[in-house]
């Protein structure tokens, strides 16, 4: 039974994980070692597997264990949501991962959600562990406070636990960014600069509303030309949508001659695009040529859902359009968007009624 001190040696002098990782390791016999940030922490929980006595088989579920479990359980999960899902764990495991399910409280886990802060996975210390580099956003905490909270309803089911210690914890407000939008002659030009070849993919995404995911899955069968819509098949969510394509852009597709099967965009193989490699190979070149490095494809969604708005598309069409599960989803994104044409309203009312009491 003891508590060791990894940063600093008995003489008092520092060891070579000092300042990195968690600080203090709680070794009791029958249990797993686990390691805490606080002497506080530590000698709680020292005291605690103490008052237990010997362990029992449930008694040595930890956190980490159920994070495996619920993480598990997130596979079928598109690529990306399970991506999402992985940080998370990943970002709860760092503090809880030893810690036994049965010693977590709701008050340390307030602390653990109030302190938390962003891991930067690409530089790590001797010892291995991902460096904090600020503060945590209002999402990151948000989804590494579900992942804990998964991982603890898994030990209910197990019976380690009888409550699950996250319940009524608050991750706090996430602040919402501003959307990052092109005006049109920023994507007339951005299109310009990406060249012949893939000009008409940019006038496609960022009039469309389609990620660059589905932009390159499309085939030339996907298009219908005289309903002027494109058929997104292989959409994020799983679920296929139609969105409307402007003539001008309908116009620029190149469809004469071509068999339904093939891609519709092309790379300089000829084959279809990877959009993965189509990001810098092509739109970071085309961003940095019109003096806008900084933006990224997403960009173009923003924007075609900015112009779907200026030209008096409703929450419910552009929902549809981008392939949103809610409207609610669309308002939150782009509410500020009606609501910078609140003027025009007034406006199309006096048209409406004769502009006055006639």
């Amino acid at each position: 039974m003891a508590i060791d001190d990894l940063w600093v040696r008995r003489d008092g002098t520092p060891t070579k994980r000092n300042g990195r990782g968690l600080r203090y390791r709680v070794r009791v016999e029958g249990y797993p070692t686990s390691s805490h940030r606080t002497s506080k922490e530590a000698e709680r929980i020292n005291a605690q597997r103490i008052a237990a006595g010997p362990p029992t088989p449930k008694s040595t579920v930890t956190v980490g264990d159920m994070l495996d479990r619920w993480l598990a359980g997130k596979r079928a999960l598109s690529p990306n949501g399970f991506k999402a899902c992985s940080a998370a764990a990943r970002q709860a495991r760092e503090h809880w991962g030893s810690v036994l399910a049965a010693d977590v409280t709701r008050t340390d886990v307030q602390e653990w959600i109030g302190s938390m802060t962003s891991l930067d996975l690409s530089k790590r210390p001797e010892d291995g562990q991902p460096q904090p580099v600020r503060p945590a956003a209002g999402s990151t905490r948000a989804k590494a406070l579900q992942a804990l909270s998964g991982a603890l309803e898994i030990a209910i089911d197990l019976g380690a636990i009888d409550a699950n210690p996250c319940r009524k914890v608050s991750a706090g407000r996430q602040a919402r960014r501003a959307v990052e939008t092109l005006t049109p002659a920023e994507l007339a030009g951005l299109a310009a600069a990406a060249g012949k070849r893939d000009e008409a993919m940019v006038w496609a995404l960022g009039t469309c509303g389609i990620r660059i995911g589905e932009a390159c899955a499309l085939d030339v069968g996907d298009v219908d030309v005289r309903r002027r819509r494109l058929m997104v098949r292989k959409a994020k969510d799983g679920e296929p949508r139609e969105v409307p394509i402007p003539e001008s852009v309908l116009g620029r597709l190149a469809l004469k001659g071509r068999d339904r099967s093939e891609p519709l965009f092309l790379s300089p193989a000829g084959k279809r695009i990877d959009p993965h490699n189509w990001r810098p190979r092509v739109f970071d070149k085309a961003a940095k040529r019109i003096g806008r490095p900084d933006i990224t494809p997403h960009v173009l969604r923003h924007t075609a859902a900015s112009l779907a708005i200026r030209s008096g598309a409703d929450v419910k069409a552009v929902q549809r359009m981008l392939g949103h599960a809610t409207a609610k989803l669309t308002l939150d994104t782009y509410g500020h968007l009606w609501d910078a044409g609140l003027d025009d309203v007034a406006t199309r009312m006096d048209g409406l009624i004769g502009g006055g009491d006639g």
